[in-house]
């Protein structure tokens, strides 16, 4: 085997502290968003089932045409609470997506900026002003196959489904159970490092949430979750639009859970080609930067800067 110059390893002290942010950006992650739709006076609509129970074609069509309404999403507010163990810390800031893959994130506390995570459709990148190495982390999407050591095996595109912005047929990809006033769509899928998985997806087909998603998984083969998001309320003056409002994702592994709170929310205001630099990686001077898919494994241990605990 050909000898390989040795490489920048990750610190220690941004692995989990990195995982919150980047399940959220992973968008990869990402991270699951022309006109500004605000309030209007109309309510969404109700789904074309009524009190009949839908089957799998009606509610794949339902949800994607809500899907290919929404071009692009800006939440202004993001309140986020991390529970890591034991261990709880927060942090605000904002969200904005854009299709195909145009995604950023940047959380503030107190008066600086304390990360930034974002994408478009060559790589994606992060930073947190706390991480010890003083760098901005970044990756092609054509090298996402070489990263095996951030140990998320999620699609950039998977947060956005979680926002109800990806499209999810055709149907007959699925198989389907029906609990109670739910039904549970699953599929089999492969992670970008190549990872057999199993996606589901629940959506409400009666009660107040009836047409919505509300929870979604990735399990290994043998039932193991690796990660799930759960969406609990949705926006109630978005017009036709279906938008969630408070998302929690869940990684069991790394005993993590990540409250969202998505407020001042807009869509379609973002157009391609008229975003100025909002997802172009940010220039940091004075700070390196590591190719991640060129880079030793992040190790486990945990840090959490202190403007973040509560």
């Amino acid at each position: 085997m050909q000898k390989r110059n040795k490489v920048p390893s990750l610190p220690a002290n941004i692995a989990r502290s990195a995982r919150p942010l980047l399940l959220l950006g992973m968008c990869w992650l990402v991270m699951c968003l022309a006109g500004c739709s605000s309030w209007t006076g109309h309510r969404e609509p109700p789904p074309p089932w009524g009190s009949f129970r839908p089957n799998v074609e009606q509610v794949v069509a339902y949800l994607d045409t809500n899907a290919r309404k929404i071009q692009s999403l800006r939440f202004d507010s993001v309140d986020i609470t991390v529970k890591q163990g034991q261990q709880t810390f927060g942090a605000s800031g904002m969200l904005a997506y854009l299709k195909p893959r145009s995604f950023r994130l940047i959380a503030h506390a107190g008066l600086q900026d304390q990360a930034d995570l974002g994408s478009n459709d060559r790589e994606f990148w992060f930073w947190f002003r706390h991480d010890k190495s003083n760098a901005i982390y970044r990756c092609a999407y054509d090298d996402l196959p070489n990263v095996r050591s951030l140990r998320i095996p999620v699609h950039p595109d998977w947060l956005a489904q979680a926002l109800c912005v990806q499209e999810i047929g055709p149907a007959n990809q699925y198989h389907v159970q029906e609990r109670g006033d739910s039904m549970v769509l699953s599929t089999q899928i492969v992670s970008p490092q190549g990872q057999a998985l199993v996606k589901s997806i629940t959506v409400s087909t009666r009660g107040p949430l009836a047409g919505r998603i509300t929870a979604m998984s990735l399990r290994s083969p043998q039932g193991t979750v690796i990660w799930s998001a759960e969406i609990t309320e949705y926006h109630r003056d978005m017009g036709p639009y279906l938008v969630p409002r408070k998302i929690t994702l869940r990684c069991p592994s790394e005993q993590l859970e990540i409250a969202l709170k998505l407020d001042r929310a807009h869509v379609n205001i973002l157009q391609p080609g008229n975003t100025g630099d909002m997802f172009v990686r940010p220039p940091k001077p004075g700070v390196q930067e590591i190719d991640l898919a060129r880079a030793a494994p992040i190790s486990s241990a945990t840090y959490m800067p202190p403007e973040f605990r509560r």
